[in-house]
Formats: C-alpha cells, sequence, structure tokens
C-alpha cells in the first residue's frame, strides 16, 4: 500500500472519529455533546434516643427510605457517594446525666440517657433533569436536602448551542 492510500485511509478514519455527525449530540437536558452533568443530593437527619444500639438501625432505614423514594421515579442512576454519622451523650450543662449527676443536681430520679445523632448521605444521580422532582419528594418526606447539579466541558472539544463540532483542538470540521 502506497504511502498516499495509507494518508488517506488514515485521514478517512480520523473524519469519521471527529464527525459533527457522531459528536452533535445534545444532552436530555439540551446541553452540548461536550458537556458532561453531575446531580448530587445530600440529605441530612437527627434525632435522640435513649438506646444508642437502635441509631445505627434508624440510619439505615432513612437510606432505605431515600433509595425508595429514587427507585419510584425510575432513576438511571443513584449511586451513594458517601454516608457519615455522629452519635452524642445529650448533656445537661456540661454534665451527662447518669445517677450520681442527678443527685448533684439535687434530685434522686435519674432520667434514662439520651443520645442525639446526625448523620448525612450523599448520592450522585441521573439524569440531572429529575434533580428538582427528587429534591422535592425528599422534603415532603421530611428531610433536609441540599442539591446541586454542575455540567463541564471535558476539553476535548467545543460544540456551539446547536451541537456542531467546533474545534480548534485537532478535530477535523466538515465542510
Amino acid at each position: 500500500m502506497s504511502a498516499m492510500i495509507r494518508a488517506l485511509v488514515a485521514a478517512a478514519a480520523v473524519a469519521i472519529t471527529f464527525s459533527p455527525a457522531a459528536q452533535a449530540v445534545k444532552s436530555a437536558s439540551g446541553l452540548p455533546c461536550d458537556m458532561m452533568e453531575n446531580a448530587t443530593i445530600s440529605i441530612s437527619f437527627n434525632g435522640i434516643e435513649t438506646d444508642v444500639s437502635v441509631v445505627k438501625d434508624k440510619f439505615d432505614a432513612k437510606i432505605a427510605e431515600i433509595k425508595q423514594v429514587a427507585k419510584d421515579m425510575e432513576l438511571q442512576k443513584f449511586d451513594l457517594q458517601s454516608m457519615n454519622y455522629n452519635i452524642n451523650t445529650q448533656n445537661y450543662g456540661g454534665v451527662a446525666m447518669s445517677r450520681m449527676a442527678m443527685n448533684t443536681l439535687g434530685t434522686s430520679a435519674a432520667p434514662s440517657p439520651q443520645y442525639r445523632f446526625n448523620g448525612s448521605v450523599s448520592f450522585q444521580f441521573l439524569p440531572a433533569e429529575k434533580a428538582t422532582e427528587l429534591m422535592m419528594r425528599l422534603t415532603k418526606k421530611g428531610y433536609q436536602a441540599n442539591l446541586n447539579v454542575n455540567a463541564y466541558h471535558n476539553g476535548n472539544t467545543q460544540c456551539d448551542d446547536s451541537g456542531a463540532v467546533n474545534s480548534d483542538h485537532g478535530a477535523i470540521k466538515s465542510e
């Protein structure tokens, strides 16, 4: 195969790879073809328990309820990104409630110890178009939700508003 034929074959392969028809795809939200979308929702919750051993179960139940909301919405993707929870002994005036503390405060009846807990979970999901609906559903269930939707350019090509490739990064433009 001559050098000229190899060059033409290589040029045709590059033209097919970088053709506007292949990259002039817009996302479901109408973003240009090379914009990447991310949607993340973080949910916070807290409570007080008298039995520290049930806190983890309550936390897990909240995560399961949140996942069920996402499942009911038929989201394409709903991935757990992070989770944390904290448990603290409830103190009164800097003194943990115990029989000794209650006697110090002048009463003989010690209340049950109390444990404050708080936690948060963060999920990444798609499609981003359902972000506000997801937040609304979780808010109706009493959750404190923080929504973050962003889109960014991946750096490979640039697209104009119509989605056509307009690249100065080595892509071959169609005429």
